[in-house]
């Protein structure tokens, strides 16, 4: 290569500007009060990099680490901040609910960088639901109930049975909000509400057999599993036929002595 296809080779590469290498965004929930880690997800030597930024929602400044200056923290994040100098993670402590949103993070080494992103969502924790029976269910089947599941902004109601749970257009769990959802199912002899979100679960249960007087009549005893209920049936079945078959022999036996 001649001198001069070199040289404008070099200018065209220093007009592109650095390589860039993007990364999909990650989602992570929080607790609300909690602290968060976010770390690059790239190993970088920390002797090539000259600038790291990280962003909150694109634009927002959380700290611009030079490798001259050792990075300085923008006002709002000064006391609930850090960065790590060996390996640039970002420790964001006691979130609220405005912290959530978008992250970013570009490092800037040689000729590349190297942008990550992520999505910080910050929950409550849920509020314990009270599980009660529908006053309204009737008394003649009093194993086949409705049962309604509230907490303080949301409820759902089901029929259940000793087995399951079912609700209009066969939804086993009820009614599901993005963030929080009510499940009404049947376990262990219990209806049980559970309420959840990413970073928390309470939950409120029922006992049948203090609602349903038939509990658990025509179910196997407690510990006794189908598995070995089948066995038992099977061999009281075969030692019946057996005794059966001896009984007819011994009778044309005694038929033809007599």
């Amino acid at each position: 290569m001649s001198t001069m296809a070199f040289f404008l080779l070099f200018s065209l590469l220093s007009s592109i500007g650095p390589l860039s290498v993007y990364s999909e965004e990650t989602t992570v929930f929080v607790l609300k009060g909690q602290d968060v880690h976010l770390d690059l997800k790239e190993h970088v030597d920390p002797k090539t990099v000259s600038v790291v930024s990280w962003k909150f929602n694109y634009s927002d400044p959380v700290v611009n680490y030079f490798s001259i200056s050792k990075g300085s923290f923008i006002e709002k994040y000064k006391n609930n901040a850090n960065i790590s100098e060996r390996n640039f993670s970002l420790l964001i402590k006691n979130l609220q609910e405005a912290d959530s949103g978008s992250y970013s993070v570009t490092v800037t080494r040689s000729a590349e960088e190297i942008t990550n992103f992520y999505l910080i969502v910050v929950q409550d924790k849920v509020d314990p639901p009270v599980l009660t029976l529908d006053s309204s269910t009737s008394t003649a089947d009093p194993c086949n109930m409705t049962v309604i599941c509230r907490t303080l902004n949301t409820s759902v109601s089901s029929t259940c049975n000793t087995i399951t749970c079912s609700q209009e257009g066969g939804d086993r769990g009820g009614v599901v909000t993005s963030t929080a959802p009510l499940l009404i199912y049947v376990s262990g002899g219990s209806i049980i509400c559970n309420h959840s979100n990413q970073v928390s679960w309470a939950e409120d249960t029922k006992e049948i057999k203090g609602i349903c007087t038939l509990y658990p009549t025509g179910m196997p005893p407690a510990g006794v599993s189908v598995y070995m209920l089948k066995i038992v049936l099977f061999s009281v079945g075969l030692v019946l036929m057996v005794s059966a078959l001896l009984t007819v022999h011994i009778m044309e036996k005694l038929s033809k002595k007599n």
